[in-house]
């Protein structure tokens, strides 16, 4: 599943999701990059932070919670924080 962040009919920046995906073994982070845009990984706590497109985002995280290497995944507070909190909402409608 390749996922495509930039819409070429009118070059536009889709909406993207960030999900925090933790692992069993560190190694297996590089199983995650076809699911998305990996941001950052942590070799102590054993997590990644992948960015994927928001339409896809529920099939992902459903297709990433079947894994066997996967521990947990969870969606980031801070997209619910950047849609629900006031001082965020003039950053976000440009």
């Amino acid at each position: 599943m390749s996922l495509v962040f930039k819409d070429e009919s009118n070059n536009k920046m889709t909406a993207r999701t960030q999900i925090i995906v933790w692992l069993y073994q560190i190694s297996d982070q590089y199983k995650l990059r076809r699911f998305g845009n990996i941001i950052y990984f942590s070799r102590k706590n054993k997590y990644v932070v992948l960015y994927v497109s928001s339409e896809y985002a529920s099939k992902v995280i459903t297709e990433l919670k079947s894994k066997n290497y996967v521990q947990s995944v969870e969606t980031s507070k801070t997209d619910y924080r950047r849609r629900n909190c006031p001082l965020h909402q003039h950053s976000v409608q440009r």
